[in-house]
């Protein structure tokens, strides 16, 4: 497998700094993986292009400035541009590990019964990843759960009950393509994510591969999920896609066999179960009923993720990032 033969596809908005660092991760490391990038920054400063034009003299880059589109659409304009047989999305702040995206790929190559392939992730604080004095702040992005069962609907159950943003995963161009045709026109980010990552497992099987993967980052100017229901349902659009989303899934169902009344049931039966993740998982409805204690409960929060994250410090799943973290921070 040739790193020429992966394309990365990451949309951005007016992070141009974060976007250069990124980069400069893949320049430093010397890659051949197509980029496509779409910037829907309204304008863009002289030395920001000419940084991009001189890192596309070491890089692949296909940069497009379209600043009307939205993250969807943004998203699936990538997808159209995509020549290469196999890609990835990326967030502008995120970091594949390069031999993780070639072994995910080549694994697709060899088994065409598998639709997306990923291997480990880990999720670090930017701050700490960025100050030379301060331990890396980590923690497991999302475990090792693969979805291979030939019986679509134990995948999706395993996938209702398991959240995993395939999505960020190796997908054939043109499945990933079709997979997220529909949710580049849903005017909620929750659902245009969450409907594909669903479509994907509907339409085949997932493959976790014990290989550093992914490193996504936690800081102030990375765009997060609404975590209660209602804001999720009204701010972010999430009612209004509804409909749309049971219908997308029901066709997706259809389309593999199943009979039409009971696509339509399915369908329903996970929507309520994405929307009951909200209200039983989101730590902010407990903060609710204990707002006397609210004060108590940061303190064991603060205490809780310190205690934990040193112990995944020293896991063997962390410890096969740290030379890539050591590229990307000098520390480690």
């Amino acid at each position: 497998m040739k790193e020429n033969e992966i394309s990365i596809l990451i949309p951005t908005l007016s992070r141009q700094e974060i976007l250069l660092e990124t980069l400069n991760f893949y320049y430093r490391n010397r890659v051949k993986f197509v980029f496509n990038i779409c910037d829907s920054t309204k304008k863009n400063g002289r030395s920001f292009l000419e940084r991009i034009n001189y890192l596309s003299k070491e890089l692949s880059i296909n940069y497009y400035h379209k600043i009307n589109f939205s993250d969807r659409e943004a998203i699936f304009f990538l997808m159209g541009k995509t020549e290469t047989p196999f890609a990835a999305f990326s967030g502008d702040d995120d970091f594949f590990v390069p031999s993780g995206l070639i072994k995910c790929a080549d694994f697709l190559k060899k088994n065409n019964d598998f639709r997306v392939a990923y291997g480990k992730a880990i999720i670090v604080d930017g701050k700490s990843l960025n100050n030379k004095k301060a331990k890396i702040s980590a923690s497991n992005y999302w475990g090792n759960l693969s979805f291979e069962d030939k019986n679509l609907i134990t995948r999706l159950d395993k996938l209702s009950s398991n959240y995993l943003v395939n999505l960020f995963g190796v997908h054939r161009s043109k499945e990933l393509k079709d997979d997220y045709k529909v949710s580049s026109n849903l005017p909620s980010r929750t659902a245009a994510e969450i409907l594909t990552n669903y479509l994907t497992i509907i339409r085949g099987k997932g493959k976790f591969l014990n290989h550093p993967y992914l490193i996504r980052q936690v800081h102030p100017a990375r765009y997060l999920m609404d975590t209660t229901l209602e804001s999720t349902l009204i701010d972010d659009n999430l009612a209004e896609a509804i409909p749309d989303f049971i219908d997308a899934l029901s066709k997706a169902l259809l389309n593999q066999g199943i009979k039409k009344k009971y696509a339509s049931l399915l369908s329903k039966k996970y929507i309520k179960k994405i929307l009951s993740g909200y209200e039983s998982s989101s730590y902010f409805n407990l903060r609710k009923k204990l707002k006397v204690f609210d004060v108590f409960y940061k303190l064991f929060r603060r205490i809780y993720y310190t205690f934990k994250n040193k112990l995944f410090r020293k896991s063997i799943y962390y410890r096969d990032f740290k030379s890539t973290l050591k590229s990307i921070s000098s520390k480690e």
